[in-house]
Order: C-alpha cells, then structure tokens, then sequence
C-alpha cells in the first residue's frame, strides 16, 4: 500500500511541477526526462550491488518491448496533439484503461469479477467526465485510430511490465522474501532503465530551443520524476497494472480538485472515480 501511496503523492507533485515549469520557463524535456532516467538507473545498480555483489548480470531482453512501446507512445503524443485538440485528446485516452484489462486476461491470465469489470468501467468513464471540461474541436478518423493504437501500445507496455517483473521465474537470491522481491524490482528496473537511456539521449541532442529554467528548478523536476518512476514501477511488482491504472485515475482527480474549477461533468466524473476505485478495493 506504501507504493500506491507515495506513486500518487509523487504524481501529483510532479504534475503541479511540470505545469508551473512549462508556464514560466522553457526546458528541454527529453534532457530532463534522460536525467531522470540515468539517476533511477545509478540507484538501482548501487542499491542492487549493495544487497547481492555476487549475482551474475544477465540481460533480459524482454524489456526492449518496453523500450520500443514507450518510444511509439511519446511519438503518437506530439503527433496526435498536433492533429486535435489536446482536450479531446485527453478524454479519449483514457479507454487505455479497457485494454489494460484486455491485456491483464490474455498475457497474464487474470480473471477478475463482475464487480471489478462494473468499477473498471465506472472509472473508466469518470475519468472522461473529468477531462470532458472545454472540450472543443473536431477529430479525424486518422487522429481517432492513432489515439487507439496510443491506448494498445501504452497499456501493452504497462501489463509487459508486470509480465516481466512479476509473472517469469526468478532465481533464488535472498530467503527473506521481501529481499528478494526487493532485489529483483530494482534489478529489473535497471535494465528497464537501460534499454530507455538510448531512445531519450537520441531526444535530447534533437531538440533544439533556448532553454531558461534555474538549475534548482530543474534539478527539482528530476528528484521528484526519480521519485515517481520508482514508485510507479514498485506499484507494478507489489500489485499489479490495474492498480497502475487506478492510480493514474486517482491522480486526475486530485489535479481536478487542486484545479478549482467544478461543472456538472467534472463532478460527477470526480464522484464516479472514486466510487469504482472503492468497488474495485
């Protein structure tokens, strides 16, 4: 539950961050982004090299799935943002949750309860009404098919994650279990991380703006970033991509409520979230 906890509080701060940054300075986000990735990488192999000096290191290669995925995502984000508008962008994707499921059934084998489908549905469903506010503009079915292969490939990567992480045998480490769980998240992650630290290198040095933001703010962006990554990738081994998914919903709704702005959609959006993520608990 400590995981769930800390990825909510983390995700917010780091949206509220990221927000007040973009409004007043101008950065260079894939170099941020690369920052957070390499600090999350020197983390894991210390921490790692400090429990078990003696285990071999072996690559697995699965992870160049997430790698790969993460990459289509962030290109359909610039892409589709530049097709519609960002609000009508922010309702649709949020049927990703839908294929999480869809996922969670075919790759791990899950079943789940009618009640937890209805409360997936009405979280689901929520979390549009929240983001419903100023929706303007029209939506081409070129934007609209991209959208949902942004959801396939987005949710795709979440349940290989936990498929990685969670479901492949492990070799024996620690007979504590909680050390050995411990070990092989950071493990793993590293080698997530690793497979990551090429694709936002190549963003970076391929940017090109002036870049303003005070060294103390960026370094800020990329502690708390670090923070959230962890969190979220410990959420993925002590729970599951469901719970990954209910926490994003958690997290749109405290940015709703920090936000202040309150209509008919929002409210009721705000109600129904909370209300499936109890039925799904």
């Amino acid at each position: 539950m400590l995981s769930v906890i800390l990825a909510i509080i983390s995700s917010v701060f780091s949206n509220l961050l990221i927000r007040y940054s973009l409004a007043h300075y101008t950065y260079n986000v894939a170099f941020i982004l690369l920052m957070i990735e390499c600090v999350k990488l020197l983390i894991c192999a210390c921490v790692t090299r400090y429990m078990n000096s003696e285990q071999p290191f072996k690559v697995r290669w699965g992870f160049i799935v997430n790698a790969g995925l993460y990459s289509i995502v962030n290109f359909l984000t610039y892409q589709i943002t530049s097709m519609i508008e960002p609000s009508i962008y922010s309702v649709l994707i949020q049927h990703k949750l839908i294929w999480v499921v869809m996922f969670s059934l075919v790759l791990l084998k899950k079943s789940f309860s009618v009640q937890q489908y209805v409360s997936l549905m009405v979280v689901c469903i929520g979390c549009m009404l929240v983001k419903m506010s100023n929706v303007d503009g029209d939506i081409s079915a070129s934007a609209l098919c991209l959208i949902v292969l942004q959801g396939v490939c987005s949710s795709l990567a979440s349940v290989w994650i936990e498929k990685m992480m969670k479901v492949e045998e492990r070799p024996k480490v620690f007979e504590d279990e909680s050390r050995q769980k411990l070990y092989w998240f950071l493990s793993d992650s590293f080698q997530m991380y690793m497979f990551g630290v090429p694709i936002y290198l190549a963003g970076s040095f391929s940017a090109d703006q002036s870049v303003n933001i005070p060294m103390s703010l960026g370094a800020l962006l990329v502690t708390v970033g670090v923070s959230q990554g962890l969190a979220l990738g410990a959420v993925f081994v002590y729970h599951s991509s469901v719970v990954r998914s209910l926490v994003a919903a958690v997290v749109i709704v405290l940015l709703a409520v920090e936000h202040g702005v309150y209509s008919v959609e929002i409210v009721s959006g705000i109600v129904l979230v909370i209300l499936g993520v109890i039925g799904w608990v």
